[in-house]
């Protein structure tokens, strides 16, 4: 369900208290480096359920694969599969001389997503689809809350 900011739509949230549906009122930062691989990092299980506001995706300049190409960077439920995901592009090396002028890059999903799951207890991971090599890390915070309410 895509809602618009401001829409006066309320969601039960942490403590049964009250929230519009574009507040997520909890973070969890999932950090991604070369020796996460391809496995599934878990960020939080919902307690019973939980909903999803906002990804945010930051890639240090220095992040490298095995050969260059695109990343495929995943948000998975264990109950349902992929929920989200971005691609990046990742190089085979980096010149050292850019480093000080490369900032990193970010990617976020905009305003008014909102994902609430349909399954209690499921817990929700941040995976890549190809390793990373070198030193550089990729981070990935997520907007989201505790539900008694369940997804359809």
């Amino acid at each position: 369900m895509i809602v618009p900011y401001g829409v006066p739509l309320t969601l039960v949230g942490n403590n049964d208290v009250s929230l519009p549906y574009y507040v997520g009122n909890r973070i969890a930062t999932v950090i991604l480096s070369s020796s996460s691989g391809t496995t599934p990092v878990v960020a939080f299980t919902g307690n019973p359920y939980y909903y999803i506001t906002r990804f945010y995706v930051t890639v240090d300049p220095i992040c490298t694969a095995a050969s260059s190409g695109m990343v495929e960077v995943r948000a998975i439920d264990s109950n349902l599969g992929v929920i989200g995901r971005t691609r990046i592009f990742l190089p085979n090396s980096v010149n050292p001389n850019q480093l000080n002028v490369l900032p990193s890059l970010v990617t976020t999903s905009d305003y008014g997503f909102f994902f609430i799951s349909p399954s209690a207890n499921s817990t929700v991971s941040i995976a890549m689809d190809t390793p990373l090599t070198g030193s550089g890390i990729i981070r990935v915070t997520t907007n989201y809350g505790f539900t008694s309410q369940q997804g359809s």
